[in-house]
């Protein structure tokens, strides 16, 4: 009996480490095939946006400035990574996106496993990974100098190795992977108390000194991370600064009188991020009339935030409502790439990655009935979603948000799928009507026209992503195509001006001064004062300006 019982314990073993890998190699394959036609597209030879800032600050770390001189503005992780890639493969973007392919394969293989260890069940392992495999937005961010697939990397693996709580090395390497998701994602700090009550209630039956002992263990690495960037952040500007200083003015971005639940820019500073710590420090200083530190800056934000909210009480009630509805969406709803955009126009096999919310959100309700039901044994992910929902309610929404939260999402959803199979197996019958997790799958699929009518009212991208290529054209000198892009985009959003503005800049490098002239001057004149200020920190627009 002893040793068919152990045979049968390295089967069940070997079918999980098999099903790992196969959702590893899944994954992995997929990420290949589309990265090689993501490398003709245009997007992969300039950078943009935080992309484009991530990738300046990596060279400035890369050439030896390593500490810097100031705060960090952003969280420092991501950055610093990108720079011991460029000092190995110099200038050269594709080692990063083959990383961060590697990397999200290996989150489905965590996945998996991790999914294995808390449901008992094999089958639901192997749905889960494989369901994050072809997770389109995950496969998208992948492909994109963004610290989205890295987070979701260390999150999940955080949590892969805090299941195994018993053995010291592990916790003290889950804190370690832990103190390092901080320094991508400071949001999560906010779940370091739950970890340890996570610890109370596993080990509180084997006494206090086991209890602290593992909790040190986790927490010590974790502190020890982050204080090597508090620290560097008080050397350089002699201010205290946890990691990284933005987080009082996305705190007002998202909780303000224009606010709406996703990114707004606050006026009188730059949406270019390049820009954003310069004008949120001139900023505050001119409002308040006094110098300030950057810690304070930070505290004159979120205090401004907690104003409006205290002076708003209704109006923010809705705007939590509408952060809330947007977990639910499967637009695109951000200000930055745009994975539908990029599908039908450039990178059609992105489609391979066919999963999305649409799919999910149907099963993720008949599975969150069993986990809130189970939920010490789900205890961690139900931790680590609520951090990221709650971070996404305080601050603001973005899509790009989701992919971080999605792991667990999906794992959720998996015990959604084997539990419904289960039911029509097992219990075809007239009480199946009646069971939750019916009843929460009905509730899900119900709610699936709703998501798409309001999707549908959501206003379109083309128009940015058309004049981002006719900039990216612009850039490269190819004047005929920019100049095509430029026209498509101003035409497709008429009230736009900033279209224009790449017209006008675009005929001038064909030779056509005296109309491109024209054009910026009448369009100048007609621009809001934020975008005035974009134009003159732009200087492909120096020879078109005038006093």
């Amino acid at each position: 009996m002893q040793q068919i019982s152990t045979d049968s314990g390295k089967n069940a073993a070997f079918v999980l480490r098999f099903n790992s890998l196969i959702t590893c190699l899944v994954s992995l394959l997929i990420n290949l095939i589309i990265l090689m036609d993501y490398c003709n597209s245009p997007f992969t030879k300039f950078l943009l946006w935080d992309a484009a800032n991530y990738w300046e600050w990596a060279l400035d770390i890369s050439t030896g400035n390593w500490l810097g001189d100031k705060a960090f503005h952003q969280a420092p992780f991501y950055p610093y990574l990108l720079s011991l890639f460029i000092s190995v493969f110099g200038g050269e973007v594709f080692p990063i996106y083959l990383f961060q392919g590697i990397l999200s394969a290996i989150t489905s293989a965590l996945i998996c496993s991790i999914t294995n260890n808390l449901t008992g069940n094999r089958v639901s392992g192997l749905i889960a990974g494989l369901i994050y495999s072809f997770y389109g937005l995950q496969v998208f961010y992948a492909t994109k100098i963004l610290s989205e697939c890295i987070a979701a990397f260390f999150s999940v693996f955080t949590v892969w190795l805090l299941l195994s709580y018993r053995r010291k090395r592990t916790i003290i390497a889950a804190g370690i992977s832990f103190g390092i998701l901080l320094l991508i994602k400071p949001h999560f700090l906010i779940s370091v108390p739950f970890v340890i009550l996570f610890y109370f209630l596993k080990l509180k039956s084997q006494g206090n000194r086991i209890l602290f002992e593992r909790c040190f263990c986790f927490v010590f690495p974790v502190i020890l991370i982050v204080s090597l960037v508090s620290i560097r952040n008080y050397y350089v500007e002699k201010d205290f600064i946890l990691v990284s200083g933005n987080g009082g003015e996305n705190f007002y971005i998202g909780n303000h009188e224009k606010a709406k639940g996703t990114y707004v820019q606050i006026e009188g500073v730059s949406a270019d991020i390049a820009y954003q710590d310069k004008d949120i420090r001139d900023l505050a200083i001119k409002i308040t009339g006094k110098d300030m530190k950057r810690s304070e800056i930070s505290k004159f934000w979120f205090n401004n935030g907690l104003k409006f909210i205290k002076n708003n009480k209704l109006k923010f009630l809705r705007l939590q409502w509408s952060k809330l509805k947007n977990l639910f969406s499967g637009a695109d709803l951000t200000n930055m790439y745009v994975l539908s955009f990029e599908k039908k126009n450039l990178t059609r096999l992105f489609s391979i990655a066919f999963v999305n919310i649409y799919l999910l959100v149907p099963l993720f309700f008949a599975g969150i009935i069993i986990v809130i039901e189970e939920w010490k044994n789900y205890y961690l992910i139900l931790l680590f979603l609520f951090v990221n929902i709650a971070n996404i309610i305080i601050f603001f929404y973005d899509t790009r948000f989701m992919v971080i939260a999605m792991p667990f999402f999906i794992l959720i959803s998996a015990v959604g799928i084997v539990n419904v199979f289960r039911m029509f197996k097992g219990n075809a019958n007239k009480s199946m009507l009646f069971k939750p997790v019916f009843a929460a799958l009905i509730a899900g699929i119900c709610l699936l026209p709703i998501m798409i009518i309001r999707d549908n009212k959501f206003e379109t991208h083309d128009w940015r992503m058309w004049m981002t290529l006719g900039e990216i054209k612009y850039g490269f000198g190819n004047y005929n195509e920019a100049l095509r892009y430029f026209i498509r985009s101003s035409e497709m959003k008429k009230t736009e001006c900033m279209p224009v503005f790449g017209v006008s800049k675009t005929l001038y490098k064909m030779g056509q001064n005296d109309l491109a002239m024209q054009i910026f001057k009448s369009t100048f004149q007609k621009v809001e004062p934020d975008e005035k200020k974009t134009i003159m920190r732009d200087k492909d627009y120096d020879v078109l300006r005038t006093d």
